[in-house]
C-alpha cells in the first residue's frame, strides 16, 4: 500500500503472508487507512528533523552556523572547567573578499565561500567543529588543542587555502586568529574577542 502525503510518495507499507489470497478487500481498506496515518506521522518526523538540521546549519556552506558554534563553545568551556583540559578557537577571514564580490559578483563569491567550507572540513579533525559565523568569516573549535598546537593547525589551514584553486582558478589568502582556553579567557565572549583581535 503506498504511503502518500500531499500527493508525494514517501514510502510503501508492504505486508506478506505465507498463504495465497490471505488478504481481502477489507484488509486492503484497513491497510490504506493505516498507511495514510503512518505517512502523516512519518512526514512530521522528517520535517522536524529537517527543521532541527536547518536551525544549526549555514545554508550556503553546509557548515554549522554562528548560534550552534556559540552553544558548543559554551559546552566546551564547561567540559574543560570540569576536567581541567584545554581547547582553542580559530577565526578565519578571507583577505580582500570585497574585491572578489565587487569584481566578479556575489554568485562567484558564494561559490568561493562554499568551496572554502569544504577546504575547512578536509582540514579539520573529526572532533573539530567548523562553522560559518559571518559573511566571509569562519571559525573552528579545536578540542584538546593548546595554543602551540592551534598555531600549527592555523598555519596548515592557511597553506591549504593558499594552495587551493577556487572557482574560476582564483587563489585566495586568509587571515587567522586564535585564542586558547584557559590562558586567553574563561568565557565564550572573551575568547571570541581575543580570536577576533588576533585575526
Amino acid at each position: 500500500v503506498p504511503m502518500v502525503v500531499q500527493g508525494e510518495l514517501i514510502g510503501v507499507l508492504n505486508l506478506s503472508h505465507p498463504s495465497n489470497a490471505a488478504f481481502n478487500e477489507d484488509h486492503l481498506r484497513l491497510l490504506t487507512l493505516v498507511a495514510s496515518q503512518a505517512a502523516a506521522i512519518l512526514q512530521r518526523v522528517l520535517m522536524y528533523e529537517e527543521v532541527a538540521r536547518l536551525a544549526v546549519t549555514d545554508d550556503l556552506t553546509g557548515l554549522h552556523n554562528r548560534r550552534h558554534f556559540h552553544d558548543r563553545l559554551v559546552d566546551e568551556i564547561r567540559r574543560c572547567e570540569r576536567y581541567g583540559c584545554c581547547f582553542s578557537v580559530l577565526y578565519l577571514d578571507i583577505d580582500n573578499f570585497k574585491v572578489v564580490n565587487d569584481t566578479w559578483g556575489h554568485a562567484l563569491g558564494d561559490r568561493i565561500l562554499a568551496d572554502l567550507g569544504k577546504v575547512m572540513v578536509r582540514w579539520g579533525r573529526s572532533s573539530d567543529l567548523v562553522a560559518r559565523v559571518g559573511g566571509e568569516e569562519f571559525a573552528a573549535l579545536l578540542p584538546m588543542t593548546d595554543a602551540a598546537q592551534a598555531i600549527r593547525a592555523a598555519d596548515r589551514l592557511r597553506a591549504m587555502v593558499a594552495d587551493h584553486s577556487f572557482p574560476r582558478r582564483k587563489r585566495l589568502t586568509v587571515s587567522l586568529g586564535i585564542a586558547s582556553f584557559p590562558g586567553d579567557g574563561q568565557a565564550a565572549e572573551e575568547l571570541l574577542k581575543k580570536a577576533d583581535a588576533a585575526l
